[in-house]
């Protein structure tokens, strides 16, 4: 969403085409096509697009099914501010064509043994400091990583805070 972003780099992207939900004046070039409206999910204006332009899904094509993912995670489960009547509508387009069961998997999925050792790990390590949670989890195995933003996205629901810094070894 940002075209002076530090992760590629100090230079300046000119883009071509410009598709946002968070943008409200975009820093745009001389011929650059923008669409940016206000959307809770990005995923729901590609969807709006594509229905536009009569794209249809391929039998097993995934899209369907990630771009409904996109949107319930970038709407916080739909319990967003930002959630709009085109998120629901674009979230349920897809789900026509996309996998009920896949949907299911990503979000209704069991957590290993580990999981909860870290998470113990975690909650007695963590330190506050005004709106902001820092805690370390100590050594991790390689597939554990993806344990602590899933923790994080936990803790940041704590009332009073809005930052949470998880980190391992």
């Amino acid at each position: 969403a940002m075209l002076r972003d530090a992760r590629i780099g100090n230079s300046p992207v000119s883009p071509n085409y410009i598709i946002d939900h968070h943008m409200t004046v975009p820093e745009t070039t001389d011929g650059c096509w923008a669409f940016i409206e206000s959307f809770g999910s990005c995923c729901s204006i590609l969807s709006l697009m594509l229905r536009h332009f009569n794209v249809a899904f391929e039998e097993g094509d995934d899209s369907p099914t990630l771009g409904a993912i996109g949107i319930y995670g970038d709407t916080d489960k739909f319990k967003s501010e930002q959630l709009t009547d085109p998120d629901v509508d674009a979230f349920y387009h897809l789900m026509k064509f996309g996998n009920w069961e896949m949907f299911r998997r990503v979000h209704d999925f069991k957590f290993p043994a580990g999981y909860y050792r870290i998470l113990e790990v975690v909650l007695r390590n963590s330190k506050t400091h005004n709106t902001f949670l820092v805690s370390c989890a100590g050594f991790l195995k390689d597939d554990q990583g993806v344990y602590l933003a899933i923790i994080a996205e936990e803790l940041i629901r704590q009332e009073g805070i809005s930052t949470v810094i998880t980190w391992g070894i």
